[in-house]
């Protein structure tokens, strides 16, 4: 049965959000206008700038890096944004991961409002800000959306889409105990079929990523970019790339203090120092590791299967008449990356599992052996 194009307006674009949210929205902005800023750009100025193309390696990763630096508005003003608001790409910055958005809450409305971005975006936004620990409740499902345009609330095969992707990068910070940190990052898309133009929102990308968006658009040719969906593959390819050595680390680590508990077990002498707090508390805090990861692969799994879903929808309506449904998906691009960044991510997910299981029961015989070192035993 079709549904009212009043009916969809409001479930696809009016805002129904939360009390918790309404209450939080003003959390994630800095309050002082002096810090606060919106870098952008057009994306045909960056079109087919690099000579090199978009290949992020040893070779040419220097000269991206200096790339991405060159940013060509810096909008400090709610005014300012009216002026750029077609086929652009803006980045909202974050110093670090705990700290405030550098955007106050008055240009931030601005960016929306004259991007006409959909109001359930502030809810991917909470998602940032000053924090006081880790948040171990996974960011929004991926909301995608048709395109409302006129008054009359009618709908193009335009789209929105928004999303939050959370990650693991070498901090660098020259600490070995804690060599990896946790970033996340968000997408916002809003994509006009008819002029094959997009207007992009980040916020929090991180540098790596930055320098990859920026080296496939300067290595697009000039007649731009072919498939909206590419740069969300591409950033999705970053999400993902760095679980698996992660993932080593952390086994290497759980493997290291396994080893002790198993020496000091057979050297009944050798109990003091498994008993010491330290090492308590690194085991708890593996377990933590362990923990945020499944909850942060659990995450991109969903966004995964969501972009799966809406792209294969999008794609099957722009099908050639004459090829069959199985044809079409085994040879378009996109959906195979996108099948296998799921199973990439369901054999991690099915490693982490494992080596949860694995933590546990060295925690537990380090347990045991404490408390037979507290009874004498």
């Amino acid at each position: 049965m079709k549904t009212s194009k009043h009916f969809e307006r409001m479930l696809y674009h009016d805002s129904s959000i939360s009390e918790y949210v309404e209450v939080r929205q003003r959390s994630p902005f800095v309050t002082d206008p002096l810090q606060s800023h919106l870098d952008t750009c057009a994306v045909d100025s960056l079109v087919g700038k690099l000579e090199h193309g978009p290949e992020i390696n040893n070779r040419i990763a220097p000269a991206l890096e200096s790339f991405a630096d060159a940013w060509t508005e810096r909008l400090d003003r709610p005014d300012q944004v009216q002026r750029f608001v077609k086929d652009r790409i803006f980045l909202i910055r974050q110093k670090n991961s705990y700290s405030r958005l550098s955007i106050t809450r008055s240009l931030f409305e601005s960016l929306v409002l004259e991007c006409n971005i959909f109001p359930q975006f502030i809810e991917f936004v909470l998602c940032f800000g000053a924090k006081h620990f880790e948040s171990e409740i996974g960011p929004p499902h991926l909301l995608f959306r048709p395109l409302v345009v006129g008054g009359a609330g009618s709908f193009s095969d335009g789209y929105e889409c928004a999303y939050v992707l959370r990650l693991v990068e070498l901090n660098r910070r020259g600490d070995e105990g804690r060599p990896w940190s946790m970033r996340q990052f968000a997408v916002h898309q809003r994509y006009v079929t008819s002029s094959n133009t997009s207007t992009w929102t980040y916020i929090a990308l991180t540098k790596r990523c930055e320098v990859r968006l920026k080296g496939y658009l300067g290595g697009v040719d000039g007649g731009g970019i072919s498939n909206p969906f590419e740069i969300h593959l591409l950033l999705l390819d970053m999400a993902v790339a760095n679980w698996r050595p992660y993932l080593v680390w952390l086994t290497a680590e759980i493997n290291e203090r396994a080893d002790k508990v198993i020496v000091s077990s057979v050297e009944g002498d050798s109990l003091v120092p498994m008993a010491d707090f330290n090492e308590r508390q690194r085991l708890k805090q593996l377990e933590d590791d362990i923990v945020d990861m499944q909850l942060m692969l659990d995450s991109t799994l969903d966004s995964v299967e969501a972009m799966l879903v809406s792209y294969t929808e999008k794609f099957m309506k722009t099908r050639i008449q004459g090829q069959s449904q199985s044809d079409l998906l085994s040879q378009d691009l996109i959906i195979g990356t996108l099948h296998e960044k799921r199973g990439e991510v369901n054999l991690l997910r099915t490693k982490v599992t494992a080596l949860r299981t694995k933590l546990a029961g060295t925690t537990e015989l380090q347990r045991t052996q404490s408390e037979d070192f507290g009874r004498g035993i």
